[in-house]
């Protein structure tokens, strides 16, 4: 994994898709990421609704230098190509630089899932970070209820490798958290490890 590389590309990073532009997170969209990040039906999958004030200090980082240290997270904002709004929001994190493994993290405004975008967007981000990057292992990680979160796992190619037992709590109830990973030979041969 080139960790330099991925510092070096994620300070102006464009990835252009057919629907879709993948930027790095700028000023301009902390109210919009506010307004998700407090967004019920987006949070009911992710944790609970935080106090406003913690949620805008969160963002504010958002759009820190990313240096690339193991455990920072890099804020990724999906735009669709014909407006430049904010339609969700991707996060990577490197979990071992030295292992070669990044997390990522995802969610999207509720009025434009089920159209593609965030498995589109999620191709894309996947190709730099296995391509370009040189990153060994992608994993993700999702609550158990959220099927439509672990079938765009699914369909990235990615594989159940773990659950994690009660482990958040989703609405007052306690749910599993699925563990999700994806290893470059894999993705260069889907038959690969199976």
């Amino acid at each position: 994994m080139n960790r330099e590389r991925m510092v070096t590309e994620a300070v102006g990073l464009q990835l252009h898709t057919t629907r879709l532009v993948l930027r790095r997170f700028e000023a301009s969209d902390t109210e919009e990421a506010v307004a998700q990040q407090r967004d019920p039906r987006i949070r009911r999958w992710v944790r609970a609704i935080e106090p406003l004030e913690v949620v805008r200090a969160k963002v504010a980082r958002f759009g820190d230098p990313w240096h690339g240290e193991d455990g920072e997270w890099l804020a990724i904002v999906v735009s669709r190509r014909e407006e430049p709004g904010m339609i969700g929001l991707f996060a990577v994190r490197i979990e071992s630089a030295a292992d070669g493994i990044v997390e990522i993290g995802y969610t999207m405004r509720v009025d434009v899932q089920r159209r593609g975008y965030a498995l589109e967007a999620a191709r894309h981000l996947l190709a730099w970070l296995l391509d370009e990057v040189g990153v060994r292992k992608v994993v993700a990680r999702c609550a158990s209820p959220n099927v439509a979160s672990y079938r765009l796992l699914e369909k990235l190619g990615m594989r159940r490798e773990g659950v994690l037992r009660e482990h958040c709590v989703l609405d007052g109830t306690l749910c599993d958290e699925l563990l999700y990973g994806l290893l470059a030979r894999e993705r260069a041969d889907p038959q690969a490890g199976a």
